[in-house]
């Protein structure tokens, strides 16, 4: 059993699961990641945190595996949860 970091967008309280540390704060943010067109509406994501059309990859939404179609960036609080894989 291990552990698995989330981050938490501190305005939204969006969970996501894949998530890079900023080395340089853009936007007064300290985290981004990339995120869906269907997660960055139902979650209501800041449109001047996103950079539309700009995401590769998975949704960094936890749960979420639709390819993403933009970045984000936002400011994070971090919790360890217990995992089973």
């Amino acid at each position: 059993m291990g552990k698995i970091s989330i981050a938490i967008d501190k305005i939204t309280g969006t969970l996501f699961d894949d998530y890079t540390l900023q080395g340089t704060k853009e936007f007064d943010t300290d985290t981004w990641t990339q995120v869906c067109d269907k997660c960055a509406s139902e979650h209501c994501l800041q449109d001047s945190y996103l950079e539309l059309g700009a995401g590769h990859g998975v949704c960094g939404v936890l749960g979420c595996k639709r390819q993403a179609d933009h970045y984000y960036d936002f400011n994070r609080e971090e919790k360890e949860f217990k995992s089973n894989y």
